[in-house]
């Protein structure tokens, strides 16, 4: 019995700690979003997933219609 214990011992240490790296991590977001440096990595961050955004579209568009034109034209 003390084996099970010492295993929900450690799981609620595991849980607890992981609980509050979400919550240091949350708060140091936030923080860094309030200063002029965060809004510059802020605005990296969404000017760089939309260029990716954008680009896999390009992509996934022009094999869509080449397929498409190679289906109803071949």
């Amino acid at each position: 019995m003390a084996k099970l214990s010492n295993f929900v011992a450690v799981k609620n240490g595991i849980i607890t700690i992981a609980a509050g790296l979400t919550v240091t991590s949350s708060l140091l977001e936030i923080a860094m979003f309030a200063t002029p440096v965060g809004w510059v990595v802020a605005i990296g961050i969404g000017l760089t997933v939309g260029y990716f955004a954008a680009v896999t579209g390009d992509v996934i568009g022009r094999s869509l219609a080449t397929e498409a034109y190679d289906l109803v034209l071949a």
